[in-house]
């Protein structure tokens, strides 16, 4: 279903990854809605037709302007559904509109692949995001999330949750690193300026859902 890699550089290569094996296992062939596209990269790889939403002016060219609570796509349109990363400005009492949203434009069968931040309530208050950028990104319990998704209409047949703490390390890594001295010998570590590092460790602090329209 997908005809070529979207795995690239940084932390989306990650997350695409793992999406992209949950794709090839769960997902059906037929049309693609990818909620939150972004640059588009998921719908480009898709081997069918695809439907991307995003709310962001700098989205791709050919992208469908739309909120994730209200998408602009009919009823029962799609065969795969996918938020990848792109859910983070819902909370726990509000992350049940989009999950409802990629319930409606599903096909009964049909199958949706999500990706949220998943809770960590030590490493979100030491995040370095939070505490240097006033970083906001809600992120969730998985049995919560179950909850919601069930309500909203999703059977969920698989979930995945990756790492634990150590993704607080490379995140450090991340801040730290750019800014020591030039003469300081861990500057020249093959972190590409930490990025590669901070990818790897960062996956820890995801939740994947694989869920089927009932």
């Amino acid at each position: 279903m997908l005809n070529e890699s979207i795995t690239d550089d940084t932390n989306r290569r990650h997350q695409l990854r793992v999406a992209e094996d949950l794709i090839v296992r769960y997902g059906r062939p037929g049309r693609l809605v990818d909620v939150g596209c972004g640059d588009g990269r998921l719908i480009r790889a898709w081997n069918g037709p695809a439907i991307g939403v995003d709310p962001s002016p700098s989205a791709t060219e050919g992208v469908l302007r739309g909120d994730a609570a209200a998408l602009p796509v009919r009823t029962g349109a799609a065969q795969t559904a996918t938020a990848i990363a792109s859910l983070g400005a819902f909370d726990a009492a509000t992350i049940r509109l989009p999950l409802a949203e990629m319930a409606r434009v599903l096909e009964p069968g049909g199958v949706a692949v999500i990706l949220v931040s998943a809770r960590n309530v030590l490493a979100d208050l030491l995040s370095p995001w939070r505490i240097h950028t006033r970083w906001r990104w809600c992120s969730f319990e998985p049995d919560v999330l179950v909850s919601e998704a069930t309500e909203a209409g999703l059977h969920v047949v698989a979930r995945k949750r990756l790492g634990g703490l150590r993704s607080l390390i490379g995140e450090w890594v991340a801040v730290v690193v750019p800014r020591l001295p030039r003469w300081a010998w861990v500057r020249g570590l093959q972190f590409s300026d930490a990025s590669e590092f901070v990818a790897e460790r960062r996956r820890g602090r995801y939740l994947y859902l694989v869920c089927v329209r009932r």
